[in-house]
């Protein structure tokens, strides 16, 4: 029988999940009836629960739904005509004139739109019978972010709101923001252009600012002579306007969209590349800063997309051409506004003149990010989420068609490993403070849910889904769901019901908001009973005590079945598999090509029996081998994952085995500064890093890749390469100072980004080359350049950066500061770490706050990840509490920091109890 206290539990984890706040007591009749009882929206609460809920008389806390700040419904956009007139470059400010045609269902006087920063200086209502209604007052709500207009008798019928008004180009790389580079000539210039995702459309021009809130658009641009403007549709002159040193550009209607897929850009150095799908339909690549020649291959993948898109959904995208725009200050890696998308420079310049040259992890990014962009043409822009806690609608599918488009392109590119390495295992590290499923409920909330448990974790668990009812029957739904739905808003509930539709599979549904709508994932427990039965056991990984359970897809193959997966739907707390296991050689392995979002144990008799058919298991099962035996010694068992080391040690290893064991060292690295000594009296830390380098040193004996290298070669060279410089190993920074300029060149180009690097970080010893460095990253501009003078600055000495952090970190582009950061947080030591974090906490009022909401993210996720003791967590608890108002909008990030914290401190402990082990990883690895 169920106990009160778990009962209790389980009935106050449940509303944790789904944005409920804890009220009152009440009956368990309310429960019932309740939000939380739903079985799809709390998996906890089955019927067993329930009923041994109805034997008890404890009484427990109403749950009331905080509620969503939406804006009052009484009107409705159907289409803006927005007027800009600029004076770029002369001045940011600009002044806007334009109307919205809006419909409205019930009387009101008062029309409330999303506005920040902007002044309106005139408002006018008129209505179908060109009635006008004068303007009484307008209220401004900062907080809210939001323009109140009264008027001085109730709307009643549909009409237009006429507004004039003033804003400013910005500089916080949102709204309409502006941007600086050096051009050809070496001069200081600046553009302007828009990010409008999530909620900042308002900083540019009063709107609807929501999501299901679509419209269409006209623009108009009015500019200085020799000044270019791009939008979301084809740009014309208007030949009809004359003022003298002076044009206007109009733009066609676009289609019904959000606001937040809206964009423009305006420069008087656009650069324009052109070409077309095999159909023709146009493509451009737009640079600024001489930037041309390195946009060729994105566009290049651009159109070799789009038709694959276009079969895929069996529908075009919906705009008459598609812009790729580089834009040199950018915080995110790119943006799929709708024809006119935008990238950074890092995830979309790429010099392909040369094909033996070429950075392969670098071509491979350039073509995921391009091939992600376009994909939302249809999942995010053709339908869109209705509201943002469905955003990964958009960006979980998003980032899965991105893996299957280039699949399609460059078969060679082994795109699906890679996504294990950059996806898969940042999801299952970073998830557990939020479901994919998660409330928004205002401004504040939405840009923080871009992150790894939206695009990671959904993309992961589609793949799941994928690899449980076939990519071809997924392809048909995505199909359906397009065209069902196409210029509307959508729900999940709308996608399932999509799936379960056309597959015919009606337990669809269930599964994937069990999924999609619960924290965490689980972990298996596989083991052998005594008479030789196959016993397995879910829990929520990291988390013992939950009473979360999950339909998990269960895949395995066996001695039975060696080479065709099996299927079994495993959605309770324990079960038991029909395999029979009486011989010694039966075996099974689970989790097929590691297509499930779950985590394997298994017992040493099963353990070992997988180990003798390694040879056996292909690239992504021996991976998912590596991944079990890591998760094994998260929970105490340190052998298998010494022997899968021993077992994986041989030479050419595949690079997604090298990406996870590289992972896995790491983390180990960081944690073994746990101790001072071991016996021999060598430093834990020290000691560890003489034994990944020899690891390595095992799998690459030259710093030139080999010859006539295949593209998963020289990605594994690569791999290998970054992890012996973030060892520092001295004999390849030995190999690579005493390599000459002209024999640099000679290298493929990631590989001279590490020698270079490398040759930074020996000459730069005083606070002048610093300097030099410095100046000659704002002057770069080639991708490769900036590249390698990233990797340098980020691998610098740890006493000369501490010198003059503040000159390092404010002198780069606020969107290079994170990934710098980052460097220094993987190789400094903790009390190096304790002074940079101290950097951060003093300077985090007057800079760091005021910087993009995504690198603040980035920053604090990085610091997080190397705390490892108790005074760390609290200090960082200390910062948080002393800056509640800054960082309102990284709520969920604090709390993903707060538990990476935890989760090391753990895992520090464990490895404290355990370093005596690391004189039997020195014998296995000689």
């Amino acid at each position: 029988m169920l106990s009160k206290r778990y009962l209790k539990r389980a009935l106050r984890q449940a509303p944790k999940q789904h944005g409920f706040i804890i009220n009152k007591p009440i009956t368990y009749q309310y429960l019932e009836n309740s939000f939380i009882c739903d079985k799809k929206k709390a998996p906890l609460l089955n019927s067993t629960l329930l009923n041994a809920y109805r034997s008890t008389s404890h009484c427990f806390s109403n749950v009331k739904q905080k509620e969503r700040q939406l804006l009052p419904t009484h009107f409705t956009p159907v289409h803006y005509n927005i007027d800009f007139i600029l004076d770029y470059p002369n001045t940011e400010a600009y002044q806007y004139d334009m109307s919205i045609a809006l419909t409205c269902s019930s009387p009101s006087n008062r029309i409330t739109l999303n506005s920040v920063n902007l002044v309106i200086n005139e408002a006018i209502w008129e209505d179908k019978m060109n009635e006008k209604h004068i303007c009484q007052s307008i209220h401004y709500d900062p907080k809210q972010q939001r323009v109140t207009i009264e008027f001085d008798k109730n709307i009643e019928n549909d009409g237009k709101l006429f507004l004039k008004g003033s804003g400013k180009i910005i500089e916080s790389m949102d709204g309409f923001y502006r941007s600086n580079y050096t051009n050809a000539k070496g001069e200081s210039k600046w553009m302007a252009s828009t990010q409008f995702q999530s909620c900042a459309a308002r900083k540019a021009f009063p709107c609807f600012d929501e999501p299901a809130l679509k419209s269409t658009f006209q623009l108009a641009f009015e500019v200085n002579d020799g000044v270019h403007v791009l939008s979301n549709m084809m740009e014309h002159e208007d030949d009809t306007f004359y003022v003298p040193h002076r044009k206007r550009y109009v733009f066609e209607s676009t289609p019904r969209m959000s606001t937040y897929l809206l964009a423009f850009a305006v420069s008087d150095e656009f650069e324009m590349s052109h070409t077309t799908t095999k159909d023709g339909y146009p493509i451009r690549g737009i640079t600024v800063g001489c930037q041309h020649e390195d946009i060729q291959y994105a566009m290049e993948v651009a159109s070799k997309s789009i038709p694959l898109f276009e079969r895929l959904f069996q529908q075009a995208n919906g705009v008459p051409k598609m812009d790729i725009l580089v834009i040199p200050d950018f915080a995110a890696g790119a943006m799929e506004n709708y024809g006119l998308m935008t990238f950074n420079s890092q995830c979309s310049l790429i010099n392909t003149s040369n094909p033996d040259m070429i950075n392969v992890d670098h071509k491979e990014l350039v073509a995921i990010v391009v091939a992600h962009e376009l994909s939302h043409m249809y999942v995010g822009n053709l339908v869109t989420m209705k509201w943002w806690n469905d955003l990964f609608l958009n960006e979980s599918f998003a980032s899965y068609l991105e893996r299957w488009a280039v699949n399609e392109l460059h078969p060679e590119f082994n795109t699906y490993d890679e996504f294990m390495r950059s996806s898969f295992m940042v999801a299952m590290k970073l998830d557990g403070t939020h479901a994919i499923e998660v409330d928004v409920f205002d401004h504040n909330d939405v840009d923080e849910i871009y992150n790894h448990i939206t695009y990671c974790k959904g993309a992961s668990v589609i793949r799941m889904l994928i690899h449980y009812v076939g990519e071809e029957v997924i392809h048909k739904v995505l199909a359906a769901y397009i065209q069902k739905f196409l210029y509307q808003n959508t729900t999940a509930k709308d996608m399932w019901e999509m799936m379960e539709q056309v597959t015919g599979n009606q337990q669809i549904a269930s599964m994937m908001q069990n999924w999609t709508q619960q924290v965490g994932y689980p972990v298996i427990f596989s083991s052998l009973s005594d008479n030789n039965q196959l016993v397995l056991k879910q829990e929520r990984f990291g988390d013992p005590q939950s009473l979360q359970r999950w339909q998990i897809p269960l895949s395995y193959i066996s001695h039975e079945n060696p080479t065709t997966p099996k299927f079994v739907l495993f959605d309770e707390q324990s079960m038991t598999l029909p395999i029979d296991f009486s011989s010694e050689q039966a075996w099974i392995k689970f989790n097929v090509q590691h297509s499930g979002f779950y985590r394997m144990v298994y017992d040493d008799v099963l353990f070992n029996r997988l180990l003798e058919n390694y040879s056996n298991l292909e690239s992504l099962d021996r991976f998912s081998l590596i991944y079990d035996a890591d998760t094994a010694y998260t929970y105490s068992n340190f052998n298998q994952l010494f022997k899968i080391i021993q077992m994986t040690s041989e030479s050419n290893r595949h690079a997604l085995i090298n990406g996870v064991l590289m992972t896995t060292l790491e983390k180990m690295y960081h944690l073994s500064y746990c101790s001072d000594v071991l016996k021999d009296g060598v430093k834990s830390n020290v000691y560890f890093q003489r034994l990944a380098c020899r690891l390595l040193r095992q799998s690459k004996d030259s710093i030139r890749p080999p010859s006539q290298a295949t593209h998963a070669e020289l990605s594994s060279h690569h791999v290998l390469m970054k992890s012996l410089v973030f060892y520092r190993d001295e004999a390849l920074i030995h190999e690579c100072v005493n390599i000459s300029e002209n024999e640099l060149k000679s290298f493929p180009h990631h590989i001279q980004n590490v020698i270079g690097s490398i040759k930074i970080m020996k000459s730069c010893t005083q606070k002048e080359d610093v300097h030099k460095l410095l100046k000659e990253l704002k002057e770069s501009s080639s991708a490769e350049t900036t590249q390698r003078l990233l990797a340098g600055i980020s691998m610098l000495q740890p006493e000369l950066v501490l010198s003059m952090t503040k000159d390092i970190v404010f002198q780069v582009k606020e969107q290079h500061v994170a990934s710098i950061m980052r460097g220094y947080l993987k190789s400094f030591t903790n009390s190096q770490v304790d002074t940079l974090w101290q950097f951060f906490v003093s300077n985090f009022p007057s800079t760091f706050s005021k910087m993009n909401t995504f690198i603040q993210m980035s920053l604090l996720k990085e610091f997080s990840s190397r705390f490892i003791s108790k005074e760390q967590q609290a200090s960082f608890d200390h910062f948080v509490t002393s800056h509640e108002t800054s960082l309102e909008n990284v709520r969920k990030t604090v709390k993903q920091c707060r538990s990476t914290i935890q989760d090391n401190i753990r895992m520090k402990h464990q490895l404290e109890s355990q370093l005596i082990q690391f004189e039997q990883f020195s014998i296995i690895i000689k």
